[in-house]
């Protein structure tokens, strides 16, 4: 579970839409280079074909939340495959029961928590079944109770389901206990990429965030005084699931070769 954060304005969204395969598909812009997933090119895939591989959850579920109830949400994308109906009732069954939404495939939409309603949206995108799934600022809208919720769901799926996650976030203190990596992003490149625990060593990346983390109050000195775990895990049950992504680096802002 990767973390990638920075300022406003830095190219955070602009990564995650490029990764997802959206820039310029479907969003303006130029690309330079190219995307590449498992050594196939996502910059000249359709949508529905890129989102085989990479699915993208936004920062407003309402915004993507287009059916009446949470089960018919859910298989909206795997009927528009022409997925024949029994695989398109396996897909719905397994994305509810990963994001813990099992028991609510028959409520409405409307009368969801922002947790509950986010949850559908990560189950609707990864009945899709992609690879990877990329959040863009997915906490931006949620209490406390509702970000733990999601970030347990998005910890389990990089720890059980060997799902690759890509968490946007300024949350930086809610996000980091749960993490493997740390990416600081500024002006479209990437300045720092290590483990949350060695995220602050070099506090100078950081000094534009809030001062306090430059005296010691950082998330990574809460790490290292309190060794605090996700909530329902213990120690050994928090494999380093993106050990295996590619690293991030400067020179190749959106991955490529890699992802």
């Amino acid at each position: 579970m990767v973390l990638i954060t920075g300022a406003s304005g830095c190219g955070k969204s602009t990564l995650a839409l490029t990764l997802a395969g959206l820039i310029p598909s479907r969003v303006h812009g130029e690309l330079r280079g190219r995307v590449m997933f498992e050594g196939k090119p996502l910059s000249g895939l359709a949508p529905h074909e890129a989102s085989q591989f990479v699915g993208m959850v936004f920062q407003n579920p309402n915004l993507q939340l287009i059916n009446m109830t949470v089960q018919s949400e859910v298989a909206f994308g795997p009927e528009n495959l022409a997925l024949p109906q029994p695989e398109v009732a396996a897909r719905v069954d397994w994305a509810l029961e990963v994001t813990g939404m099992a028991g609510m495939r028959t409520a409405t939409v409307v009368t969801l928590s922002g947790g509950q309603k986010q949850r559908t949206v990560i189950a609707a995108t990864l009945a899709m079944r992609p690879r990877l799934l990329v959040l863009d600022e997915p906490l931006s809208d949620l209490d406390p109770v509702g970000a733990q919720e999601v970030l347990g769901t998005l910890r389990r799926l990089a720890a059980d389901e060997g799902t690759g996650v890509i968490v946007i976030e300024h949350r930086v203190d809610e996000v980091v206990p749960w993490a493997d990596r740390i990416v600081l992003m500024d002006d479209g490149k990437i300045i720092l990429d290590r483990p949350p625990r060695g995220a602050w060593d070099d506090i100078e990346p950081w000094t534009p965030w809030p001062a306090a983390w430059r005296t010691g109050g950082h998330p990574g000195a809460a790490l290292e005084a309190q060794a605090p775990k996700p909530i329902g895990w213990a120690a050994n049950q928090v494999p380093r699931s993106l050990s295996r992504l590619p690293h991030l680096t400067q020179a190749s802002p959106c991955c490529p070769g890699g992802m």
